[in-house]
C-alpha cells in the first residue's frame, strides 16, 4: 500500500479502537474531539514509520498511542492496560474472524489489498458502534470491580497481543492459517494465570487466617485461664461462706451472704458472657474493645441476642468489620463530655435478617460529612493512611450480597449492617 492507503487504513482501524475505548469512558468530555485528533496524529505516526521494520514500527506506534491515550484521557497505566488489553482482544479476534468469513470466503475476488482492509475495518467500525451503545456504566463498574485480582492475567494477554499483532503486520495469513493455535496460546495462558492466581488467594486467605488466630487465640486462652482460676477460688468461698456462717448471728447472716453472693457473682458474670459467646472473634474483639473503652472513660455495651447467630464473612472480614465500625465509633466520642461519649454495639436477628449495629453519639460535623464516609481515602483526621477503614468494611460486606446503611436516630449515628438469610453460609 502506498501511504495515502496506509493513512486511510490505519485512520478506519483506529475508530473502532477509540470507539470501544470511549465506551469504558463515556463521562468524560470532548471525547469525541479528542478521540479524532488522536486517530489522525497516530495515523500519520503509522505513515511515519513505514520505512521501518515491521516490528519496530508496530511497537513505536503501539506506543505512541498508548502514550497520546494518557496524556488526552488523563488515564493511569493501570486503567490504560485494562481496557486497551480486552479492546485489543476484542479487535483481534473480530478481525480474525472478518478476514475469515468476509474476505476469504464473500470478497475472495477482490485482490487489493487495501480494498481488504477497508471491507473488514467497515465491519469493525459499525460493530464497535453497536458495542458502544450496548455497554452500561453498571457494566463498567462491575469488570472494575472483579478485575484487580486478573491484572496479571491482562498484562500477559496484552503482551501476547503484542506480538500477534506483530506477526500479523508482517504476513496476516500465518495468523489466518494457524488461526486454531493462535486462539488456543491465550486459552492456555489463561488457565494458568488462574490457577496462579487460585493458588496465590488460596495461600493469602491462609496468612489472614493464621493472622486472626494468633491474635485472637491467645485472649480467648485468657478468658479460659481466669475462669480456671476462678473456679480454682470456689473452696476459698465456700470457706468463706462457711466461716460466715458460724460467725453472724441469724439476723445479719441473710444480708451478709446475700451481699457477698451477689460481688461473687457479678466477678463472674463479667468473664462467663465472653466464653459463651457462640463465635471466638466476637468474643475476642468485644473483650479487647470493653478494656479499651474503660481505658479511654468511653461507656461501651454490647448485647448479642442470640450466641447462635452466624454471618457468611470468615473470621478475619468479620474481625475487620467490627474493629473498624467501633473503632470509628470511639474516635467520634473521644472528644466529647463523659455524659456523651456513648457507643453500643448490637447482634441481633429477626425473621428476615441478620444484622450487627454500632452506634455512638453524634457528633456536630456529622451531616456533612455522611455523603462521602464511605470513600476511598476519606478521613477527617489530618495524618496520611487513613480513611480506609469504612470503604473496606463496605467492601466486605457488598462480597456478600449485604447492606450497610447510616442511621441518624435522635442523638445517634448508626451504623447498620444488615445480611439476608439466603446469603448464610452457615
Amino acid at each position: 500500500m502506498n501511504n495515502y492507503e496506509l493513512f486511510f487504513s490505519s485512520f478506519t482501524e483506529l475508530i473502532s479502537i477509540l470507539i470501544l475505548f470511549n465506551a469504558f469512558n463515556k463521562n468524560l468530555d470532548n471525547k469525541f474531539i479528542k478521540s479524532f485528533i488522536i486517530i489522525l496524529l497516530s495515523s500519520v505516526v503509522v505513515v511515519a514509520t513505514n520505512s521501518f521494520a515491521s516490528w519496530i514500527g508496530t511497537l513505536i506506534n503501539f506506543a505512541f498511542l498508548v502514550f497520546i491515550l494518557m496524556l488526552f484521557y488523563k488515564k493511569n497505566m493501570r486503567s490504560l492496560i485494562i481496557e486497551y488489553t480486552f479492546i485489543m482482544i476484542f479487535i483481534m479476534v473480530m478481525e480474525l474472524i472478518v478476514d475469515r468469513i468476509l474476505i476469504v470466503f464473500v470478497f475472495r475476488e477482490i485482490n487489493s489489498e487495501f480494498l481488504n482492509y477497508i471491507f473488514a475495518n467497515t465491519v469493525m467500525i459499525i460493530l464497535c458502534i453497536c458495542i458502544y451503545f450496548c455497554i452500561t456504566d453498571k457494566f463498567m463498574f462491575d469488570i472494575y470491580k472483579r478485575i484487580n485480582k486478573l491484572y496479571f492475567l491482562l498484562i500477559n494477554l496484552l503482551i501476547y497481543g503484542i506480538i500477534v499483532k506483530l506477526i500479523w503486520n508482517g504476513d496476516k495469513y500465518i495468523v489466518l492459517e494457524n488461526a486454531f493455535v493462535f486462539i488456543v496460546i491465550p486459552i492456555v495462558i489463561c488457565i494458568i494465570n488462574l490457577i496462579f492466581i487460585i493458588y496465590i488467594e488460596n495461600i493469602i486467605e491462609h496468612k489472614r487466617i493464621l493472622e486472626i488466630y494468633n491474635k485472637y487465640n491467645p485472649i480467648i486462652l485468657n478468658l479460659i485461664d481466669e475462669i480456671k482460676r476462678r473456679q480454682h477460688d470456689f473452696k476459698n468461698h465456700f470457706t468463706t461462706i462457711y466461716g460466715m456462717i458460724l460467725t453472724y448471728d441469724e439476723k445479719e447472716l441473710k444480708n451478709e451472704l446475700k451481699n457477698y453472693l451477689e460481688s461473687l457473682q457479678n466477678s463472674l458474670s463479667d468473664i462467663e458472657e465472653y466464653i459463651y459467646m457462640g463465635n471466638r472473634v466476637f468474643a475476642a474483639v468485644i473483650y479487647v474493645k470493653v478494656r479499651e473503652a474503660e481505658q479511654k472513660n468511653i461507656n461501651f455495651s454490647f448485647s448479642i441476642e442470640d450466641n447462635t447467630i452466624k454471618f457468611p464473612l470468615r473470621g478475619y472480614e468479620l474481625s475487620e468489620v467490627l474493629n473498624n465500625l467501633i473503632d470509628n465509633a470511639f474516635e467520634a466520642v473521644m472528644n466529647m463530655e463523659l455524659d456523651k461519649k456513648n457507643v453500643y454495639l448490637k447482634i441481633a436477628q429477626d425473621e428476615d435478617e441478620k444484622y450487627i449495629e454500632v452506634g455512638n453519639t453524634k457528633p456536630q460535623i456529622f451531616e456533612r460529612i455522611i455523603p462521602n464516609i464511605f470513600h476511598k481515602g476519606f478521613t477527617t483526621k489530618k495524618e496520611d493512611g487513613h480513611g480506609y477503614g469504612l470503604y473496606n468494611v463496605k467492601k466486605i460486606v457488598q462480597r456478600y450480597k449485604g447492606k450497610i446503611e447510616v442511621l441518624i436516630e435522635d442523638e445517634n449515628v448508626i451504623f447498620r449492617i444488615t445480611f439476608p438469610y439466603t446469603s448464610m453460609l452457615g
